[in-house]
């Protein structure tokens, strides 16, 4: 190439660039797999050999007729991802299932293998994915998928390896329509999608038929677990037959508001699923309420009060519940709503991934708001002090937060959710916290401005003496308002958001011991609980911070074990159990602080 001396430096930096980054045209690949005994996986070169440069590959795979596909990476996954959250820019895997509407067509639109000019939505394949974790098993919905590989110049990993197994296509069992029946207020029934708590079949129509033979009452339908995938091509319809009321359409991976239907008989709930992208589906509950939700009922059922008139000194209820001492000056850790029920106990409620909590049944947690939005939990320990992570409050100005108790939907208002917000006059850290990556002491004390009502659905929760720990395999309780994770991978997890929730969440879990998690890499003190399992997806996440892990003592009441300190990365995510405060080895600091601060 020849330089005139003007542009000697501009044909100097071509040069550069044509030899750091010379122009290949990638050689595409397309590939047949068929499943038979002697084929049972696929993927890149050699494990210790990495990947080449401007792959285009294309492998089609075939299994028996009549049969589905099932296809699971290796552990030892390494595809090329320098910038974290962003997606798969460099290189990158994806797998189609050919069966859906107008994948095959685009698939076969493109020149070559990787063809960006025909473009495929994310939400058509499973996919992309790259890094090194692995991602979760794909099945296609019949005999044959296909798999794409792209890489771009330069950062090469080791590849990936699939391997493949093929099953007779499962017999989706008839549906015969359940009908439940509520007689008293103490009923409560569950209706749950088909094949819960795993995911639900294609094609599919499910009715379910609630009725109610106690006049004058209000049906209640809460959603405890509701994910029927990203889109509304799966959807719930709720009617009111004795009424003739259709409510709007269920969908969608975010759990619907609780749903009162007063003055009916009976209610035709109707399921219908589309032939893809199936999810965990749903578990509601019904139950029959004497009042409306923004009001309590008298406990023997006979007339309701408003929460303001909770604890006034007036008696408003025939039996005097309404100024009932258990309410009025609780004692600590007495929930009086009843709990939702611990999944790993043999006969109790199927739920993964964590629930929604029964509504009032944690009253010690708060929330934690700043210009309404809510971003850390905390725990109520007495009428003017709550307890919290001191990571919440870097910087954090006083007068910008409040605290919401008593409330279990946030897109309420606290009169809809007999909830109380008060501000905050004083907050206290440990003195000892360490704001680097060790999260060491991360305790936080807030005075409130004003004097917490107790009542029904407000109480504190009990303090461990000081010293106290955790034994490993306690099953404790962790609970917020943080962010809720995909369940299940299906259809495509790089297309499902992480979600705040705006309804209250549970999940139980267990205290691990502190050496396993040194083994996981983790810096754990003797200040914190490790809790969680390296093979579960439950646990406490972004938004969670603050908020308590409480566990049951032998008298029957909660304590506050610890509050939510950090999460591992991933949160929510196989193999990465999270961190919390142990308050226990506080507890001395925490009574002095209040007494030292009480006016």
């Amino acid at each position: 190439m020849g330089c005139h001396v003007k542009m000697l430096h501009l044909c100097v930096l071509l040069l550069t660039i044509l030899s750091v980054n010379p122009v290949i045209d990638a050689v595409p690949c397309v590939r047949t797999v068929v499943v038979g005994p002697n084929v049972s996986s696929f993927g890149t070169s050699d494990a210790d050999t990495p990947y080449e440069d401007y792959t285009r590959c294309r492998w089609n795979i075939t299994g028996p007729p009549g049969t589905q596909l099932h296809l699971a990476f290796d552990g030892e996954f390494d595809v090329e991802k320098t910038r974290p959250g962003v997606g798969c820019p460099e290189d990158d895997v994806s797998i189609f299932d050919p069966i859906r509407p107008g994948v095959e067509a685009k698939l076969l639109a493109q020149r070559y293998p990787c063809d960006a000019k025909v473009y495929i939505p994310i939400a058509e394949k499973y996919g992309p994915f790259c890094g090194n974790k692995a991602p979760f098993p794909f099945t296609a919905k019949l005999n044959t998928a296909i798999v794409e590989f792209c890489t771009d110049y330069g950062g090469l990993g080791k590849g990936w390896r699939i391997n493949i197994t093929s099953t007779p296509i499962m017999e989706i069992p008839p549906w015969r329509e359940h009908v439940v029946t509520l007689r008293e207020y103490s009923d409560v029934e569950r209706i749950e999608s088909p094949n819960f708590p795993n995911t639900y079949y294609d094609s599919y129509n499910a009715t379910y038929r609630i009725r109610n033979l106690r006049k004058g009452s209000t049906m209640q339908l809460i959603p405890m677990v509701f994910n029927l995938g990203p889109r509304c091509d799966d959807s719930l319809t709720v009617t009111d037959v004795t009424n003739n009321i259709t409510f709007p359409v269920y969908c969608g991976s975010s759990p619907p508001m609780e749903l009162e239907i007063p003055d009916t008989e009976e209610v035709l709930v109707m399921f219908k699923t589309d032939l893809f992208d199936n999810a965990v589906g749903f578990s509601i509950e019904a139950s029959l309420v004497a009042c409306a939700r923004s009001v309590f009922a008298c406990d023997d059922f006979v007339g309701c009060y408003q929460p303001s008139e909770a604890c006034d000194g007036v008696v408003h209820c025939a039996d005097g519940s309404d100024e009932k001492a258990a309410y009025c000056a609780p004692d600590c850790g007495v929930p009086h709503f009843s709990l939702a029920r611990d999944a790993s106990i043999p006969g109790n409620s199927r739920i993964i991934g964590g629930s929604m909590a029964n509504r009032h049944s944690l009253p010690w947690q708060a929330a934690l708001l700043d210009g309404g939005h809510q971003w850390c939990g905390a725990s109520i320990l007495s009428d003017r002090w709550l307890m919290s992570a001191a990571h919440c409050f870097v910087d954090t100005e006083v007068s910008y937060v409040t605290a919401r108790l008593g409330g279990h939907l946030l897109t309420l208002s606290d009169e809809e959710d007999r909830a109380v917000t008060l501000g905050l006059e004083r907050i206290i850290c440990h003195p000892d916290y360490r704001s680097d990556d060790s999260f060491d002491y991360d305790y936080c004390l807030l005075k409130l401005n004003g004097q917490i009502p107790f009542r029904k659905n407000i109480a504190p929760i009990c303090l461990p003496r000081q010293g106290s720990d955790i034994e490993p395999g306690t099953r404790c309780l962790a609970s917020g308002w943080g962010q809720t994770l995909q369940s299940n991978p299906l259809p495509n997890p790089t297309a499902v958001p992480k979600l705040e929730s705006n309804h209250l969440r549970q999940t139980y879990i267990p205290v691990i011991d502190r050496s396993v998690c040194e083994i996981l890499d983790v810096n754990i003190t003797d200040r914190m609980i490790c809790a969680g399992t390296v093979s579960s997806l439950t646990n406490s996440c972004h938004g969670d911070s603050g908020g308590p892990l409480a566990c049951q003592i032998p008298d029957g009441r909660w304590s506050l074990a610890g509050s939510v300190s950090f999460g591992f990365p991933g949160c929510n995510s196989l193999g990465t159990p999270a961190a919390y405060a142990r308050t226990g080895s506080v507890t001395d600091w925490i009574t002095d602080t209040i007494f030292t601060n009480k006016f």
